[in-house]
């Protein structure tokens, strides 16, 4: 039980690291405001994790997952692998969504208001 609760901080540990390294692009933010699927991201990739390939370009294995770019470059949303998009969605979506996931993994809100409940 101790182990678990180990992995489980661990886990939320690496999970803030991760979404500490991505950005949305700020004049998205502006543009779209609250539709974060439609923004770009950045995702920092720290120099140990940079490793160069066999003809000398940089590669790096966070780039790999975010699309195949290395970090500087803007990624859309819908080009961002399942693991990014779920970083985004966790920093970037409304709380309800969040607190839904937890019974609903991965579930959709299509409508939310203060009167009713919100569709699933």
């Amino acid at each position: 039980n101790n182990n678990n609760n180990n992995n489980n901080n661990n886990q939320n540990v690496q999970n803030n690291e991760f979404m500490e390294r991505v950005n949305c692009h700020p004049e998205d933010c502006i543009h779209y405001p609250k539709q974060y699927q439609r923004w770009r991201y950045q995702i920092t990739v720290h120099d140990e994790e940079k490793k160069e390939d066999t003809d000398g370009t940089v590669n790096s294995t966070i780039a790999g997952r975010a699309g195949g770019v290395c970090g500087g470059q803007w990624i859309p949303y819908f080009r961002l692998d399942r693991h990014y998009k779920q970083i985004v969605d966790m920093k970037q979506a409304p709380k309800i969504s969040t607190v839904i996931w937890t019974r609903w993994p991965r579930a959709t809100v299509d409508e939310f208001t203060k009167d009713q409940p919100p569709i699933v």
